[in-house]
């Protein structure tokens, strides 16, 4: 396992690579969508098209102390790949963040 290099936002160390899979450090709601997704995607034809678009999830993982989704690295095969993580939506907090938290 190696970690990302040349990182340019978000939380470092979040990311550990490992040939063609990628460990991404987790909370419970990110791991419950994946595994939803992976449960679901034969019997349900929209989380069917969404999961030949998202990348192969091979289940969760704790490493380093972390909860970490594995899934699969689309960037292998690339010398200089260039990832960005796009947020869709309004509101990037939950119900249980406190109101100090939602306003930042």
């Amino acid at each position: 396992l190696y970690k990302m290099s040349g990182q340019a936002g978000g939380h470092e160390g979040s990311f550990l690579f490992e040939e063609d899979k990628i460990y991404k450090r987790s909370k419970a709601p990110e791991i419950e969508f994946y595994d939803y997704i992976a449960a679901t995607k034969d019997t349900e034809p929209l989380i069917g098209e969404l999961s030949q678009i998202a990348p192969t999830y091979y289940g969760s993982v704790d490493r380093e102390g972390n909860r970490y989704i594995c899934i699969e690295n689309l960037t292998q095969g690339f010398l200089h790949p260039c990832v960005m993580d796009v947020k869709l939506g309004r509101v990037t907090w939950t119900d249980t963040k406190s109101p100090e938290k939602q306003e930042s």
